[in-house]
Formats: structure tokens, sequence, C-alpha cells
């Protein structure tokens, strides 16, 4: 009986990582809409908050995470160029800034690695299911069975749940 069930385990994890590509032909990537144009919309959690933020995925590497409340960052971002170069905007004012490592971490987890995966596993008592990816670093993604995209990340340092109706592929891909 036990090496049956591991042999399911084996093929559910085969049949997962095979089932991954969400956003068209995957990359490279386990995650194929890292390699997409996207937004996300979501509630980032840190020691100090709440934090509601858009994040934007760019073809070319580029990343934006935009403040959507608190109201004292509202409008604010942070925006890292294709080069890793980062700046931080608020109303007018464009600085030019060192990489904040809470932003650091919360677009890293949209640059996971295929072989950092350490499990891939099936949560079927959420409902319709989720597939719950952990990556080494203590990175957790839960994936929608339904269309593949995000629904929640679990960090050491945050979590960031997104919101099923703020997950948009770009249509120009």
């Amino acid at each position: 009986m036990k090496i049956l069930r591991t042999w399911i385990s084996v093929l559910l994890t085969a049949a997962l990582l095979w089932l991954l590509p969400a956003c068209g032909e995957e990359t490279g990537s386990s995650l194929s809409y890292q390699e997409k144009e996207c937004v996300f919309t979501g509630v980032c959690k840190l020691e100090d908050g709440d934090y509601t933020v858009q994040i934007s995925l760019h073809a070319d590497k580029s990343r934006e995470l935009l403040f959507l409340t608190p109201e004292t960052l509202s409008g604010c971002r942070y925006v890292r160029d294709a080069s890793g170069a980062y700046s931080f905007i608020c109303e007018d004012t464009v600085l030019p800034v060192a990489g904040n490592p809470t932003v650091e971490t919360v677009f890293g987890l949209f640059e996971l690695k295929e072989s950092d995966l350490l499990t891939a596993d099936l949560d079927e008592n959420a409902g319709e299911g989720l597939n719950v990816l952990t990556f080494a670093g203590d990175v957790t993604v839960y994936l929608s069975s339904a269309d593949g995209l995000p629904l929640r990340f679990e960090h050491p340092l945050l979590t960031l749940t997104l919101h099923a109706d703020g997950r948009r592929i770009s249509e120009s891909e």
C-alpha cells in the first residue's frame, strides 16, 4: 500500500508540473505566468501591517509595486527597470534608490526557479483544489487549479494574498 501511495504521489507531482503552464507556452520556468505580462492585486501582510498593492510584471523583467493602501503610501511605487535599477516614485518625484529588501522579496516571489522546487501537492480541502508548491528558501505558492495563477505566497518575511479578480494576463502576448 505504501508503494502505491508513493507512486501516486510521484505521478501527481509530475502531473502538476506538466499542468502548470497557465498563460500560454512555457519558456523554461515552472511557473509560466512569470514570463508573461501580468498584473496582480492583493494584500501583503508584514510585521508592521497590511498593504494593498498592485504588482506588475513586464516581459523585459522590469517590475512595479504600486501601493493602494495605506493612504500615506497610496499612489507611490517602487519600480525595478530591466537592468535591475530601482526607483521610488511618489507624485511627481522620482528617486533612484537601493533595492528595498521587502520589495526585492515580493518581486522574487514572481521569479522562482524550477530547480528550487522541493514539493508539489494538491490541497483538496480548499473547495476546487489548490496546487501547493514549496520552494527552497521556505517559500510556498498556492496556485488555482482552475487557471494556474497564484492566489497566495507565503515567505518567512511576508504573506501575499492575491485577489482572485485582480489577476490579469496581458492579451498582447
